[in-house]
């Protein structure tokens, strides 16, 4: 199979719980860095590492 043109991505976004483990395993594959990203299903909630207030929007 061919890839129909080159692809170098500049990162891998690994979206928390689930993407994590996919993103550590292509990041040294394609030879890119991995970036984790955490997103918040709450409104209104604050975060548990600084304790912020995060408003809805």
């Amino acid at each position: 199979m061919k890839a129909a043109a080159p692809f170098q991505p500049e990162i891998i976004p690994a979206v928390g719980r689930d993407g994590y483990h996919p993103g550590t395993l292509i990041a040294p594959v394609l030879r890119t860095e991995i970036h984790p990203v955490r997103l918040l299903r709450r409104v209104n909630a604050c975060t548990p590492e600084t304790g912020k207030y995060i408003p809805a929007r």
